[in-house]
């Protein structure tokens, strides 16, 4: 029984994050940016498939890699909306947790907590994350 939860929490995770990273991938696109790498999760044990690097330990450092001299000469709007895209997803699937608390309270609650916790860390500039990476943008 605990195993199940354990292996659902894990999944609602590797899902939230591949969706956190395919935002920046989505905004790249739009705003015409060269995406060269997207890697999900350790890359000590990942897979390789085209341009993603996947890899069972999900809780790895994840990221969506560009050229950063492409990412430069792009106007502040145009970083913001990139930097910004991953966290906005993870606050949209708190908002759809919320609404869809009443069906399923325990996938709810778990989405709720762990996009919370992903929005959070990547807003805050402190850590290798999507907000100090804008903050060395806006300087250039």
């Amino acid at each position: 029984m605990i195993f199940n939860h354990i292996m659902e929490i894990y999944i609602l995770l590797s899902i939230s994050v591949i969706i956190h990273e395919l935002a920046h991938v989505i905004i790249a696109k739009i705003i015409k940016l060269e995406v060269d790498e997207i890697h999900i999760g350790d890359q000590l044990f990942s897979i390789r498939v085209g341009k993603v690097y996947f890899s069972p330990l999900i809780l790895g450092k994840s990221y969506v890699s560009f050229r950063a001299e492409k990412l430069a000469v792009k106007s502040n709007t145009k970083k913001i909306s990139f930097f910004g895209a991953g966290p906005i997803s993870n606050a949209v699937i708190c908002l759809f947790a919320i609404i869809f608390r009443e069906k399923s309270n325990f996938y709810a609650n778990i989405l709720l907590d762990i996009n919370t916790y992903i929005f959070i860390v990547n807003i805050i500039p402190v850590f290798d994350n999507d907000m100090s990476k804008l903050r060395l943008f806006m300087k250039k």
